[in-house]
């Protein structure tokens, strides 16, 4: 077991309940996959699952460990040790070529030595089909590339999960199936992948389907391929 989510909740001012008493267990080699309208809570239990916002009740297990008793430094160590976040902008940096912008969050692990960052990126980027884009910049790259990029960087430091948060949103069809294909082999290979999205294709990769509606989780039975 990896991640173990029990009775989690959030309520914002107002007295907004975005998630109501989701319970649910993710484990490496699955792709889950979460759908439901906007507004429905899904974004912001994906947020809670990954460490990025914190629940108002219930508990929350990573690795066995309840994350409650983490410090914030703690928690941002699990994220960047085991939890890898694509969402559906990219945010590349403009500056940096694709290899560069791979690299960034390599420069926070002190497990890394830095003489081996560009190789270690240019490797994520050869597994997802862009060595021959590696030298180019976001602005050159066509949405699908600049995806692929942003997912070769999710998985800079090796993480256990990833996360990721409408990765299609903003591509074609063709680029659409391309990264689905991509994130439904990593799970194959030992990640964990979790994915929220509205798009009906993401029912053919799943391994487990859930609905969220008015921040209520429940699970369909999916095709697995």
């Amino acid at each position: 077991m990896i991640i173990k989510a029990n009775n989690l909740s959030k309520v914002y001012k107002g007295k907004v309940q975005a998630v109501k008493n989701v319970t649910i267990s993710l484990e490496k080699s699955k792709f889950y996959a979460i759908m439901g309208h906007s507004g429905s809570g899904k974004t912001t239990l994906l947020q809670l699952l990954g460490l990025l916002d914190k629940a108002t009740s219930g508990e929350l297990y990573i690795d066995g460990e309840n994350v409650a008793n983490l410090n914030e430094n703690e928690k941002a160590k699990i994220r960047m040790g085991k939890i890898g976040f694509v969402f559906q902008a990219f945010y590349l940096n403009p500056k940096l070529k694709a290899y560069e912008n791979v690299m960034l969050p390599m420069y926070i692990n002190e497990n890394y030595r830095n003489d081996d960052l560009k190789e270690k990126a240019m490797n994520l980027l050869e597994q997802l089909g862009m060595s021959d884009r590696a030298k180019h910049y976001p602005k050159e790259l066509s949405g699908g590339e600049q995806q692929r990029v942003a997912i070769a960087r999710s998985l800079a430091n090796n993480p256990d999960c990833i996360f990721a948060d409408e990765p299609t949103g903003n591509l074609d069809i063709e680029n659409e199936i391309i990264v689905f294909e991509i994130l439904k082999k990593l799970s194959r290979e030992g990640k964990c992948v979790l994915v929220v999205s509205h798009n009906e294709i993401v029912k053919k990769y799943a391994d487990k389907l859930f609905y969220m509606d008015k921040g209520i989780l429940r699970e369909e039975i999916s095709n697995e391929i």
